[in-house]
């Protein structure tokens, strides 16, 4: 007897969800402390306190098995969904205003990310490739577009 994909889907999520479940709530813990840091040190931002309470909870224990399809998860279509929905926020008439007035300071910043890791990354004997993709990334969208990328060069997106 052939059972329909459909009928099955209910049983199919349930399974997914009860997979991702530990790592994803993780996530969620990290993102919640760093929106927290945002909100107090608004100059730092999230973004910044995400990725060093990340690196510095997998420097002391790096993700088990259970909580890896999560983190996996969190980190491919959460955070590609999350890019998406932040770019349908903005209007053509406020990224006109906004980048006209900004320009200077985008540019500088520009330059400034891709000369630092140009040269902290030569100096650390990190390969070309790496080291351009670390330079436009954080000076164009920062670390969720690195994230984003790497996992895309990596086949894991």
């Amino acid at each position: 007897m052939q059972v329909s994909p459909v009928a099955t889907l209910p049983k199919r999520l349930v399974g997914r969800g009860r997979e991702i479940w530990p790592g994803l709530a993780v996530c969620v813990l990290i993102a919640a402390a760093a929106a927290a840091i945002g909100r107090f040190v608004p100059l730092v931002g999230s973004a910044i306190p995400a990725v060093v309470i990340g690196v510095a909870i997998s420097l002391v224990r790096r993700p088990n098995t259970r909580l890896s399809p999560g983190v996996t998860y969190a980190s491919k279509f959460v955070l590609q969904l999350a890019v998406v929905l932040l770019g349908s926020q903005l209007s053509l008439q406020s990224i006109v205003t906004v980048g006209a007035e900004s320009l200077p300071v985008m540019l500088v910043s520009l330059a400034v990310c891709l000369l630092g890791a140009w040269l902290i990354g030569r100096a650390m004997r990190i390969e070309r490739d790496i080291r351009t993709l670390i330079g436009v990334g954080t000076g164009i969208c920062g670390a969720s577009a690195i994230a984003v990328v790497e996992a895309r060069r990596e086949g894991r997106g």
